[in-house]
Parts: structure tokens; C-alpha cells; sequence
């Protein structure tokens, strides 16, 4: 029934699509736009939330597609890298640690730390770095709004860690590499034993298309 349907769901068909606030403001509204003119009759929807949460969603079949970071996904997703990403440490310009070149965890140490919410894998990678350095995070503030993260960054209210590219050419900003670095991979997610459909099949296709 599912294939006699997809020429009807290729005409009118829907797309659910999860993607955290951080990649989801800088990435995907270029892949989002161009989408949706060479499909204007799929309805996309989509749902924000951490990389953590989204391939949880994509397991349980609530979600077609992911844009997340794919780093340490489960065997059970179908993954399609896009960019590899290396984590900053985001701190003030003005900063006693915006000399250094790069940051030991040490220096987290009694630092004050702004950090996007549960579900979400940076935060999970950045927690396990530092209770591996025997570190008890000092988190001052939780929120998954980038730009806010940035300004609170930037009035001094504490540090954060971002990707590269969220964080580059950013005013009051000085982004510094880890001194052992961590690189994550960011791309599209799907369950491997999902039907699926023409519509798709459609996006996954615009989306191979985009990384050539």
C-alpha cells in the first residue's frame, strides 16, 4: 500500500525533520530554502531539539530525518556527513583567558559556564571531558538559543562551548581550540529500516546533491 501511495505522497507529501538550535540557525536554512522551491508541494515540519534527543526520535520512527551532529550515533541510523566541526571555548574578548591559544580543560577549573540543555550531544561530550579532568561544572545558565549564548558570552556572564562556525567573526568573542581538540561530525540522520517514500527519497537525493 505504501509504494501504491507514493505518487500520491510524492504530491503532497510531508517531511518531519529534527534539528538543534545550533545547526539549525546557521545550516539549514540554505538547504531548507532551496528545498522547498524545488518542492513547494511537500510540507516540511520541523521540530528543535539536541542531537542527543533527535536520534532518539529517529529510532522510535517519530522523525523521517535529523541534521545533527552524527558523531557516536547509534548502528541503527543511516548517516550522511556533511562537514566535520571542531569545538570552541567561547570567552569574552576582554577575558584572562582570551591570550591563550588554546584551553586546557584545567582552565575550567572555578570558570563559570553557560551550556545549551539536556539532549544535546556537545553538552555530553563537554560534561564527560570534564568529569574525566575531575572538574564539577559550574553552570551559571542552560539555554539552546545560540545568539543568547553568544551575548551572555560576550557581556561576560560566563564561558561556552560552541562549534567553529557558529562562533566565527563573532564581536566580543574570542574562540579558542581545545589544546586536545574534539572534532564532530555534523550531517543527515535516518532510521535505517524505515520505509522510504518518494518524497523521501526526494530529500535525501537534494540533500547528497548539496554536498557535492
Amino acid at each position: 500500500m505504501l509504494e501504491v501511495n507514493d505518487y500520491k505522497q510524492l504530491q503532497k507529501g510531508t517531511i518531519k525533520i529534527g534539528i538543534p538550535s545550533m545547526i539549525g540557525s546557521y545550516l539549514f536554512p540554505k538547504i531548507f530554502s532551496s528545498f522547498q522551491r524545488r518542492y513547494s508541494h511537500l510540507d516540511i515540519y520541523l521540530y528543535e531539539e539536541g542531537s542527543m534527543a533527535i536520534r532518539e526520535q529517529l529510532e522510535r520512527d517519530e522523525l523521517d530525518f535529523g541534521i545533527v551532529i552524527i558523531s557516536g550515533a547509534s548502528q541503527n541510523l543511516q548517516l550522511l556527513p556533511m562537514s566535520t566541526n571542531q569545538i570552541l571555548a567561547c570567552v569574552p574578548e576582554h577575558h584572562e583567558l582570551a591570550s591563550k591559544e588554546s584551553i586546557n580543560i584545567a582552565d575550567m577549573n572555578d570558570i563559570d559556564l553557560i551550556m545549551l540543555k539536556e539532549g544535546s550531544y556537545l553538552r555530553h561530550l563537554v560534561l564527560q571531558k570534564l568529569k574525566s579532568a575531575n572538574i564539577t561544572p559550574n553552570i551559571v545558565l542552560e539555554s539552546n538559543q545560540i545568539e543568547t549564548i553568544k551575548g551572555l558570552v560576550a557581556s561576560d556572564v560566563g564561558l561556552a562551548y560552541l562549534l567553529d562556525f557558529i562562533v566565527e567573526d563573532t564581536p566580543g568573542i574570542k574562540a579558542l581550540p581545545l589544546e586536545e581538540p574534539i572534532f564532530v561530525d555534523v550531517g543527515l540522520a535516518w532510521k535505517k529500516d524505515r520505509y522510504i517514500s518518494k518524497a523521501a527519497q526526494s530529500f535525501i537525493d537534494f540533500f547528497k546533491g548539496t554536498l557535492c
